[in-house]
């Protein structure tokens, strides 16, 4: 039997976990407030706000300062111990990139000295994107595939599958965490520009700069869309609907941090815009995991994409 490991970034709660066709454990990395450490733990998909989301977003606003840390590797050995004393032959653990977080190489560390074989799988990404690929995981695991594969497959799925954008509110929480220089940060506020951030590389990077927020948004939904387009082979137009080969669907996943009713309204933006294109779209509303939206801060507004099954 092939159980899962994967961190809190992904943003699944306990219901999330529950419904994996294999067994899974969730590794939390930390978030200090000032003087106050504790883990990670997201309510899960579909949770639009939270008590621990709005502390957050309320401690940030009021210029308190936040930090985050990855896991401790004792705290996957824990976890792997659990695995295989309830009868997992294998492990496959699926984590933020490391090019972002020291996450992997704790979980690298830990899967030396584990009881089982523990196969590592770097996705690259994180916030919903990693959560989804924990599902694909499972669901390859669930199909017999052995860990190896699983491991492989799964990476290189979130990296090649996915697509993860964000807009955040200000500059001043990217400039905090050492994403922006001071002097991006300052040109950004005199030019007024909305970045658009997303994954290249295993890293943040800009993907466009727009000068006003709601221009930002509506060039989000259009790379999200074309993404999806493109995805489904048709970057040109209409998604595929002939008989012959049903139109891939696709999952949307619209993120934030104190900003729940702009992120109904972003919902409702993309589907639009995925109808005008004819991509079958499935949506959904959530808070982001506290660690990630500390580096975004509150406000922050984001999609993740990912092919449905």
């Amino acid at each position: 039997m092939i159980a899962l490991c994967y961190d809190s970034t992904a943003g699944l709660g306990a219901a999330d976990l529950a419904a994996l066709p294999v067994p899974a454990q969730m590794v939390p990395l930390r978030i200090l407030l000032g003087e106050e450490d504790r883990a990670d733990e997201p309510a899960g998909t579909g949770t639009l706000t939270s008590a621990a989301g709005a502390r957050l977003a309320a401690h940030m606003r009021a210029g308190g300062e936040v930090s985050t840390s990855m896991p401790q590797p004792g705290a996957f050995a824990e976890v792997y111990e659990r695995l295989a004393a309830a009868g997992a032959s294998a492990i496959v653990s699926v984590h933020i990139s490391a090019a972002m977080s020291g996450t992997v190489d704790a979980a690298r560390q830990a899967a030396a000295a584990a009881a089982v074989p523990v196969h590592i799988a770097d996705a690259g990404i994180t916030a919903a994107g990693l959560g989804a690929a924990v599902g694909y995981a499972a669901r390859l695991a669930a199909g017999g595939a052995p860990a190896a594969r699983v491991a492989a497959e799964t990476g290189r799925w979130a990296r090649e599958s996915t697509l993860t954008v964000f807009v955040p509110e200000t500059l001043e929480y990217l400039r905090r965490g050492g994403r922006i220089g001071r002097a991006a940060h300052l040109l950004g506020q005199m030019l007024q520009v909305h970045p658009l951030l997303g994954f290249e590389e295993g890293t943040v990077g800009a993907l466009a700069k727009v000068r006003t927020r709601s221009k930002a948004l509506e060039r989000l939904c259009a790379l999200v869309v074309a993404a999806g387009l493109e995805g489904s082979g048709d970057a040109g137009g209409t998604a595929s609907t002939g008989a012959d080969e049903a139109a891939q669907r696709w999952c949307a996943s619209v993120q934030h941090l104190d900003a729940g009713s702009q992120a109904v309204e972003l919902e409702g933006m993309l589907r639009a815009h995925a109808a005008a294109a004819g991509l079958p779209l499935t949506t959904r509303v959530e808070e982001l995991s506290a660690v990630v939206a500390a580096h975004t801060g509150p406000g922050v507004l984001g999609v993740s994409l990912w092919p449905e099954d």
